[in-house]
């Protein structure tokens, strides 16, 4: 054989091989990129489910609330008034015994530390 024709042959041969490898690599990075692309669709479509799900949830929660809130209020006022009527009672219960002008005080600031 002829020299020349044997080195053109090994040069296509490389050439040809090198096409394949690349376009081998180019397959192979459009079918990865196409899974991850896939992969990526199935996590925004379940986070989309999940967000639905909790803004139903939050939904029956605000309507719960809602229905509590009148409930609510009337028992918190009545609290407060007898709460207030018993917080009265002791400040003239305590206003009646510290009538005593012979009182000691003592001053335990926070300046003097001694």
């Amino acid at each position: 054989m002829n020299p020349d024709i044997l080195r053109g042959l090994i040069a296509v041969a490389v050439g040809a091989g090198l096409m394949l490898g690349a376009a081998g690599i180019f397959l192979y990075q459009q079918l990865n990129a196409e899974k991850r692309r896939m992969l990526l669709q199935r996590e925004v479509a379940r986070l989309d489910m999940t967000v639905a799900e909790m803004r139903i949830e939050l939904d029956t929660l605000q309507r719960a609330g809602r229905a509590r809130r009148p409930f609510l209020r009337k028992a918190n006022s009545s609290n407060l008034s007898i709460a207030d009527s018993e917080l009265d009672t002791d400040i003239d219960m305590y206003s009646a015994i510290g009538t005593d002008d012979d009182d000691e005080f003592f001053d335990f600031s926070d300046e003097d530390n001694v």
